[in-house]
């Protein structure tokens, strides 16, 4: 009799095994507890993960989630469940699910440098920027020499305020890869906020010399423009476009330059050629705000302004471009509540500090 239960054991695991690998998997409604056996679970996991994977591919993200959910029913100490959830749950702009599921990964594995990158990410995304900075410097222990880390922490240590210690950074990155292209754009970024618009341009052109793409163009367009060389703005902005004539941005951004000529017509022109190729650009709607800012219809400005902010709530020049409407309106406890806003994304956006230090001024008074 002893002999009869091993066969009947094996022949049950054969069955269970072709079944998992032959059908389709109902992911909510499989009961992981009715396979004990060791080998069956793992082709389920196998299964979950395949699932997941296939449905990540095809920007199926709900069903990606279920499908690992049901795989770490299966296997709660495998590191790749967690750190793809994650990643998904990053790319639907959940981050603080991503948080949760990324520092349930370090738990198991605290020497992934790309664990402590991803929660820099994330944190950057919920504004609490010292945290970031916090997780970049962990990565860096981790990898001083790779560019792309070292970028980061300089990143951090920008939002933080820190600019002589970001400078550092990216000088250390772009010390280790000359050609390292981002590096080169964030410190002409770094300094248009210090309002140093010649060392910007300087850096936006090294960019542009290792890579003459539409972004780079338009980077160094805005320089110009922030610098009030309307010229050079808009002859950059069109070089991006001859470039890539698909590249949004760059319409938004020379409508820009056409409302301070207030060459409105043109301006909405360029907006809507902006719109046509991407009706979800935030930075289009901006501009549009602006347009209608500058000829002062409000409601529509904050139509507009309004809309941007639907679809990017971390645009701190969208929430400042809404105070000012409301300021302009003496409506001055929403407009202080825009300029916050704007400062708590961006805590180097001197255009907001001095809007809302104006605010504060005019609320004393009334």
């Amino acid at each position: 009799m002893s002999n009869k239960f091993p066969k009947v054991f094996f022949i049950i695991i054969f069955v269970s095994l072709t079944l998992l690998l032959t059908r389709d998997i109902d992911i909510e409604n499989i009961d992981t507890n009715q396979y004990n056996s060791k080998i069956v679970k793992e082709v389920l996991l196998w299964k979950c993960k395949e699932l997941a994977s296939n449905s990540y591919y095809k920007e199926d993200y709900e069903n990606a989630i279920k499908a690992l959910k049901k795989a770490l029913s299966v296997d709660n100490t495998d590191i790749e469940l967690y750190y793809n959830l994650g990643n998904i749950y990053s790319k639907i702009d959940q981050p603080l699910l991503a948080i949760e599921n990324f520092e349930k990964a370090l738990k198991l594995n605290q020497n992934d440098y790309t664990l402590y990158l991803n929660l820099g990410n994330s944190y950057y995304e919920i504004s609490d920027y010292k945290s970031s900075l916090k997780y970049y410097l962990k990565a860096y222990n981790l990898k001083p020499d790779d560019p792309g880390v070292i970028n980061n922490v300089g990143v951090g240590y920008q939002l933080n305020s820190d600019f002589l210690k970001a400078i550092e950074y990216y000088n250390k990155a772009i010390e280790i890869d000359p050609k390292y292209e981002i590096a080169y754009s964030n410190l002409g970024e770094l300094y248009y906020t210090q309002q140093n618009y010649t060392k910007s341009i300087e850096y936006y052109k090294k960019a542009l010399e290792i890579n003459s793409n539409a972004v780079n163009y338009t980077n160094l367009g805005y320089a110009y423009f922030l610098s009030n060389n309307l010229k050079g703005a808009e002859e950059n902005y069109k070089k991006a476009i001859e470039v890539n004539s698909s590249y949004a941005t760059a319409y938004s951004k020379l409508a820009l330059v056409k409302i301070q000529q207030k060459h409105y017509e043109s301006a909405l022109a360029n907006i809507k050629k902006a719109l046509a190729l991407d009706p979800e650009l935030a930075l289009t709607y901006n501009y549009l705000g602006v347009l209608y800012y500058s000829k002062r219809e409000y409601k529509k400005a904050i139509r507009q302004f309004k809309k941007g902010i639907s679809l990017d709530p971390r645009s701190d020049d969208t929430y400042n471009n809404l105070g000012m409407v409301y300021f302009d309106l003496r409506q001055y406890k929403n407009a202080k509540s825009y300029f916050e806003r704007a400062i708590e994304i961006n805590p180097n956006l001197e255009i907001a500090k001095n809007n809302l230090q104006k605010t504060l001024k005019r609320l004393k008074r009334y």
